[in-house]
């Protein structure tokens, strides 16, 4: 998958099975290493996480899903 795939306010599953949404892209010095910066959703923290978009699954999510 392209992070052209994942636009900002995306809602994702990560590997570990949790909601997040696409807070930001990052990318390497040289323009390489696609990253997305997600932030869970289903936790009162704003934990956020870098993470390979190929390990990115999309999801319809609705904010009554939050736990």
């Amino acid at each position: 998958m392209d992070i052209k795939e994942f636009p900002l306010g995306t809602y994702v599953m990560t590997p570990l099975g949790r909601p997040a949404q696409v807070v930001k892209h990052i990318f390497g010095k040289r323009g390489d290493l696609p990253r997305c910066l997600v932030r869970y959703v289903d936790c009162e923290r704003q934990t956020e996480l870098r993470i390979v978009p190929t390990l990115l699954t999309k999801i319809e999510f609705d904010d009554r899903q939050k736990k």
